[in-house]
């Protein structure tokens, strides 16, 4: 894509951000300062490319003895371990080409720093395709080193892969301890690029012209990005913008910004479906404790059926068969049962335990209070002109259990 827009935050909290439009691989415009939400602007479909914030990215080479880039994938994390503060399961690694010596270019960053840049861009209309470290945008050449310095902070690119970011007041002390830490290997020469004459005249008075054999100075017009787009080539960087951040087409980026609601529709999905079969346990539960009362209730209602198939058909058969009995026995039974219901219901705390209808007579199993309520009891059934006989009556704790034998008086 020839048509891209290159942007870069200017402020520690990345709320604003420089950016520039390139097409044709020619610059089209002047650096241009503001929020996000301008920047989105002129977006348009260029291809956007994130110059990441140096202080926020770790840049560094172990040596690794593999050379399969799966296992250097799995590796490269618990390798920096020790030199990683923080837990590294929090850290996103950005992994390069392995180089001749078996070391590996890797750039660290925090997954919660990358988040919150792709949010904040996202919200205003802004997604990345790529992220470089802006480090590894300033100038490169073998045995060179760049130094980008303003009033307040300084970035140090001192290897094709290696840099960091450091304040100003400390320049000279950390390119000393690095000097010293390269032993043979010192840069030819070190390009000073300032922002002012300010910055470059207070690095002149330190002795920094005695840390390499040759000292270049020049300065950018207040924004460094137009140098750092120059320099910006793609085959030679790190781009952060890969694994869970890949983003390599607008539906996957449109996918990506609907995971949230997507995951709160699948917990929802998950737990209907939990509610609903946990319903239909219960109503299973349910069902069979039904079918085992009917089964007890078939049993005592038709001893004689040793079967039970359709109980609802079979009982109503059942009692169609005794309603049309012509000798009058169902008309008989109904009566009976209909006059001994009534006449229970009316003393207190009795209830009918069971019942069945044999030759004419109704035996009744029941429990009521005392013996006192049970010859009430007997009187209202005689009274309705039946005829009574206690067949047994057993005083238990605080009731009775009686068996009645209850016909027609004659």
């Amino acid at each position: 894509m020839s048509s891209k827009l290159y942007l870069r935050f200017t402020d520690s909290s990345c709320q604003r951000l420089s950016w520039l439009a390139v097409d044709n691989n020619l610059v089209i415009d002047k650096p241009t300062q503001g929020t996000a939400e301008e920047a989105a602007e002129i977006a348009g479909n260029r291809h956007i490319i994130l110059l990441a914030p140096a202080a926020d990215i770790l840049l560094i080479q172990p040596t690794l003895p593999t050379q399969n880039r799966q296992r250097l994938l799995q590796a490269t994390p618990f390798a920096l371990e020790n030199q990683i503060a923080g837990d590294i399961d929090q850290q996103h690694f950005t992994i390069g080409q392995q180089n001749e010596d078996s070391s590996i270019p890797v750039a660290v960053i925090s997954k919660q720093t990358i988040e919150n840049w792709l949010n904040k861009l996202e919200a205003a209309g802004i997604r990345p395709h790529t992220i470089y470290p802006e480090t590894l945008c300033l100038p490169y050449s073998e045995g060179e080193w760049t130094l980008l310095a303003d009033e307040k902070t300084a970035i140090l690119r001192y290897g094709k892969f290696s840099g960091l970011t450091l304040d100003f007041e400390n320049t000279q002390q950390t390119i000393e301890h690095l000097l010293e830490q390269a032993d043979e290997v010192q840069p030819s020469k070190i390009n000073l690029i300032s922002s002012s004459q300010q910055v470059e005249n207070q690095l002149n008075r330190s002795p920094l012209t005695d840390l390499s054999k040759e000292l270049t100075v020049s300065s950018f017009d207040l924004d460094p990005l137009p140098l750092m787009v120059k320099n910006c080539l793609s085959t030679e960087n790190l781009n952060l913008l890969h694994g869970p951040y890949q983003q390599n087409s607008q539906g996957q980026i449109i996918w990506r910004s609907w995971y949230p609601t997507v995951a709160i529709a699948l917990i929802l999905v998950t737990l209907s479906i939990i509610s609903g079969l946990h319903e239909l346990s219960r109503l299973d539960q349910q069902h069979q404790a039904l079918t085992q009362q009917i089964e007890q209730l078939f049993k005592k209602s038709l001893p004689e059926s040793k079967k039970m198939v359709n109980p609802r058909a079979q009982m109503s058969q059942k009692l169609k068969a005794l309603q049309g009995d012509g000798n009058g026995d169902g008309n008989n039974f109904l009566k009976l049962v209909n006059l001994t219901g009534k006449a229970v219901n009316a003393q207190p705390q009795s209830t009918i335990d069971d019942l069945n209808f044999r030759q004419g007579e109704l035996n009744v199993q029941l429990t009521i209070k005392d013996l006192q309520m049970l010859e009430l009891l007997k009187r209202a059934l005689e009274t309705s002109q039946l005829s009574v006989n206690i067949r047994s009556a057993n005083a238990q704790k605080g009731s009775v259990k009686a068996h009645l034998q209850i016909g027609e008086a004659h």
